[in-house]
């Protein structure tokens, strides 16, 4: 609620107080013009106080209070119209003019004022005032008007009137410094039914009488006794319904008090997992620092938790959070504080240890995550990347998590599935993949990122079969650059959608322009590897569409390649997509099949055309007799199930033989030729094309 005394409330009151003083003074000599002056000026003031006050109260009392308000009004208006006419009739002085005015004030003025909810709301101290303020003019004018029938003299009563009226105006116009209305004062008389009644009794039979004894005419006392109460009863009907308001404000702000309680602590802890959040684990590890304690920090993700959530649902992924964050803590143990920062990155503060002690625990940690979980019925089994930091003198919160993260994502880099400790060379590696990410958002709005090109030719004739496209930057400064620089940093940054859609188009264009020519057959394909991120994007199945129309191949010999991972995943996205890339034509390829997790599922779930034997088993042919078991069981099985196999890093002429006496149809390495650009590709094939014409000939 504003403060009382602002508005045109403050600059009315004084006034008024000047008005009123003049307008009694000459009452001994033109009492209807100071009746009229004193009437018009309590109206103003009244009025002035109302409009003051209305829009500060709740829509559903507000009617209430405004008739309360003119009620009041027409009260004080007609008894200072009666008042000042009986001191023509009645001489006295001055004295006893203002004391009969000051208890009508004391008593009609709070009458009004509390009708629109002010004195309902004040601070405790101002309520007090305003109660003693009232009583005392109450007794005071009684004890005036009983004085000469006593035989003793009324003006020390009338004085004291004066007075209580003055601390009466002072309590009002004092502007409100508290923020809770007086419920319990309200409440407690409330309670008190009895109490109330005999107050509200006496206050009106005090007015009454007092009407009664200064009025000259009955009619007019007996018209200001009615208005006066009506406007007592219409007060207490609103003062109860102004508790009641007050009562509901009251539990309102209880619950408020609460809900900002459990904000404060939704604010300190993660609201799934039950963990200290980001924020809390800052300031939490900042003051160790500051200390100047010794710790380190393990900075921990899961790796290839976005399957989950593909295959299993976002409602099996926080199972999974949930069961993570208690075996971090139960490995843990209690002198470690244990986070969530989000995600599925979780951090762990070890006090008192060193990075080499860190890296220990991390070890315990990845084989306690790598223990089974049964996640809606399915047995799965977690990974995780962990990064350590050990604090420096020097260190703060920022530092120390900015060197857990960089070590994680070295982990990460280095195959996953491990512990990292950081040392500078690492942060050199993250500043370079700043960069690399800077440029790389450049280089697609140019010509550098272009498709390489490599052969895949038949194991029986050596004829050619088709070629993958490769992904290569041709950088500015640094020249050539192979994917292994860039692709993580693509991925993380999701450039590698537009950076695949752009390859996509380049190489069915080139093989569209190669046709054309005559350097190829029309049989010829190309295979190009889909990121995850497009096979859950339903924008890929434009991107392909418009490629083929654009090359003018036909969608059969568009082949492509995608990742064990991203087969199995579960998601109706990839469903879809996979469904209409097959309708349109396009052929499928499980690219370094067996380095994954092999699941036999999706071979029948997806159409899938060919599987690739990753370079890392055919590299051990012949000697390596695991990489041969495993080599010989991926062709037995592509052959039993109709697909065809192409053997990806074919470098010599042993490992050739060898896949060709196990039944492997095609392959691809540097033994028939390296990735080329497009210029070295159409050489190649011209020199090709050559041998084919001469042994023609």
């Amino acid at each position: 609620m504003r403060p009382i005394a602002s508005g045109p409330a403050a600059l009315t009151a004084p006034v008024f107080a000047i008005v009123f003083v003049g307008a009694v003074a000459l009452t001994t000599r033109w009492p209807e013009v100071a009746a009229f002056a004193a009437t018009a000026a309590m109206t103003c003031f009244s009025a002035l106080i109302s409009r003051e006050v209305a829009p500060t109260l709740p829509a559903e009392s507000r009617r209430r209070a405004m008739l309360d308000s003119g009620f009041t009004v027409l009260l004080i208006a007609g008894s200072f119209w009666n008042l000042l006419l009986t001191f023509d009739a009645q001489p006295a002085s001055v004295v006893d003019h203002v004391a009969v005015a000051c208890v009508l004030v004391s008593l009609l003025s709070p009458t009004a004022l509390s009708a629109m909810g002010i004195v309902n709301d004040p601070t405790e101290r101002r309520f007090r005032r305003l109660a003693a303020g009232s009583a005392t003019a109450v007794i005071a004018g009684m004890a005036w008007a009983a004085g000469p029938a006593a035989g003793r003299s009324a003006r020390p009563f009338g004085i004291l009137a004066i007075l209580a009226t003055l601390a009466i105006l002072r309590a009002l116009l004092t502007a409100s410094t508290g923020t809770r209305p007086v419920i319990d004062v309200l409440a407690r008389l409330q309670r008190r039914g009895r109490v109330v009644t005999a107050l509200h009794a006496t206050y009106v039979t005090t007015l009454v009488v007092a009407m009664w004894t200064t009025t000259h005419h009955e009619v007019m006392g007996s018209i200001a006794a009615l208005v006066l109460i009506l406007a007592i009863v219409t007060q207490h009907a609103a003062a109860r319904e102004n508790l009641d308001l007050h009562r509901q404000l009251a539990t309102r702000l209880n619950e408020l008090e609460a809900s900002e309680d459990r904000l404060r602590i939704l604010a300190d802890t993660d609201e799934l997992t039950g963990l200290v959040n980001r924020r809390s684990f800052v300031e939490l590890l900042d003051r160790h620092l500051r200390r100047g304690l010794r710790c380190s920090v393990l900075f921990i993700d899961l790796d290839r938790f976005k399957e989950i959530n593909d295959s299993l649902g976002h409602e099996a992924g926080d199972d999974v959070l949930v069961h993570v964050s208690s075996r971090l803590v139960d490995a843990l143990g209690p002198t470690a504080t244990v986070g969530r920062f989000g995600g599925d990155e979780f951090v762990a503060l070890l006090p008192d240890t060193s990075s080499e002690g860190a890296a220990a625990w991390g070890q315990r940690l990845l084989a306690v995550l790598s223990e089974s979980t049964v996640v809606k019925g399915v047995e799965t089994f977690l990974a995780a990347s962990i990064g350590v930091a050990e604090s420096a003198p020097d260190s703060c919160a920022g530092t120390l998590l900015r060197d857990a993260d960089v070590a994680m994502y070295a982990a990460k880099a280095q195959g996953r599935s491990r512990v990292a400790v950081f040392d500078p060379a690492l942060l050199a590696q993250a500043e370079e993949r700043l960069h690399i990410a800077a440029d790389l958002h450049r280089a697609l709005g140019s010509a550098e990122i272009e498709p390489f090109f490599q052969p895949i030719v038949d194991v029986a004739d050596g004829r050619l079969r088709g070629f993958e496209a490769l992904v290569r930057w041709r950088h500015p400064v640094r020249g050539v650059l192979a994917p292994g620089t860039f692709i993580d940093v693509a991925d993380d940054t999701g450039l590698i959608v537009p950076m695949g859609s752009q390859v996509l188009a380049a190489a069915c264009r080139r093989l569209g322009e190669w046709t054309r020519r005559g350097l190829i057959e029309p049989d010829i394909g190309v295979a190009v590897n889909l990121a995850p991120r497009q096979l859950i994007d339903r924008a890929a199945i434009a991107t392909v569409s418009e490629a083929l129309v654009e090359s003018g191949i036909d969608a059969c010999r568009l082949t492509i390649e995608i990742t064990e991972s991203a087969l199995m995943s579960d998601g109706d996205e990839v469903d879809a997509v996979v469904r209409q890339l097959r309708e349109l034509g396009v052929r499928f390829s499980v690219d370094d099949f067996g380095t994954g997790y092999s699941s036999l599922t999706y071979l029948k779930r997806f159409p899938v055309d060919t599987l690739k034997i990753d370079r890392e088993f055919v590299d051990g042919l012949p000697n390596d007799d695991g990489d041969a078991v495993i080599v010989d069981a991926v062709i037995g099985l592509a052959n039993a199930l109709g697909l065809v196999t192409v053997a990806e890093g074919v470098e010599r002429p042993e490992q050739l033989e060898h896949l060709r006496n196990r039944g492997c149809a095609r392959i691809q390495g540097y033994l028939i030729a390296r990735p080329m650009p497009v210029a070295e590709v159409e050489s190649w094939l011209g020199s090709q094309l050559n041998v084919t014409v001469t042994q023609t000939g």
